[in-house]
């Protein structure tokens, strides 16, 4: 059970905010995660601590995940 970041998406995403930066058009920053368990039980457990602890980040778009915990409940 863990959390599973995509490296080649973030290194692109690195990229292309490097790019922006310098032409001047920097967006915000995205970060993809995926959540992986060794089954669904597990999987709704570990949403719902990840999704607690995001809270204290109020920028951060949690909608995804927010949808997935409050449809297991």
């Amino acid at each position: 059970m863990g959390v599973e970041i995509d490296d080649g998406f973030l290194k692109e995403r690195r990229r292309e905010e490097r790019r922006k930066k310098k032409k001047g058009k920097m967006k915000s920053g995205l970060a993809h995660v995926q959540i992986c368990a060794p089954n669904h039980e597990h999987a709704v457990k570990l949403g719902r601590c990840v999704a607690a602890y995001l809270k204290q980040f109020d920028a951060l778009n949690t909608d995804a995940l927010d949808k997935f915990v409050q449809s297991h409940e």
